[in-house]
């Protein structure tokens, strides 16, 4: 129970990390260790379910051939906007 209770409390301290609530606890040397994709990060994703990867790839390749339009990346581009 301790293990899960440390890395519970852990998953809530980068949650509110990413929020921006930025106080003493969160700004804790286990927090700042934190890094995208590390096994840390891995660690805090528990019971998620494992994706049909062949279903994708083909809904992926379905699209590509059926959809896909090679010149919509020039006539539409995607544009950002930030606000500040």
């Amino acid at each position: 129970m301790a293990l899960f209770g440390s890395r519970l409390s852990l998953a809530a301290r980068r949650l509110a990390l990413l929020c921006g609530s930025h106080n003493k606890m969160t700004m804790s040397k286990n927090v700042r260790s934190f890094h995208f994709a590390s096994s840390d990060y891995a660690a805090a994703f528990v019971n998620l379910p494992t994706p049909d990867t062949a279903s994708l790839r083909q809904k992926a390749m379905d699209y590509l051939d059926k959809d896909f339009d090679p010149e919509k990346w020039y006539t539409d581009p995607v544009r950002a906007m930030q606000l500040q």
